[in-house]
């Protein structure tokens, strides 16, 4: 992944570029890269694939419809969740 993002960079003469993508194509070695090399980044995750102290504190939180909530406390990344409230009728959550 990161000779792309470096082809692009450099294609296009970029001073900031942020990759955005699915948990899909971030894993630990892509991550590791992209910090490596000073790329900001952002990933879209689901709250399964999260540990369970995050899966707690995500499942705490109060649900109003296109609201956030940021958890500040981890050593190199901010943790920001959303709620939406047709995602989770479509996916059948209660509020």
């Amino acid at each position: 992944m990161l000779p792309i993002v470096e082809d692009f960079v450099q294609r296009f003469h970029l001073d900031d570029f942020v990759v955005v993508a699915d948990s899909g194509l971030m894993n630990r070695t892509n991550i590791a890269l992209l910090e490596s090399g000073g790329y900001k980044y952002s990933i879209g995750a689901k709250i399964k694939s999260e540990s369970e102290e995050i899966t707690q504190w995500i499942l705490s939180l109060e649900r109003i419809d296109g609201g956030f909530h940021e958890l500040g406390k981890l050593p190199k990344s901010r943790l920001i969740t959303g709620y939406s409230g047709n995602r989770a009728k479509k996916r059948q959550i209660q509020p």
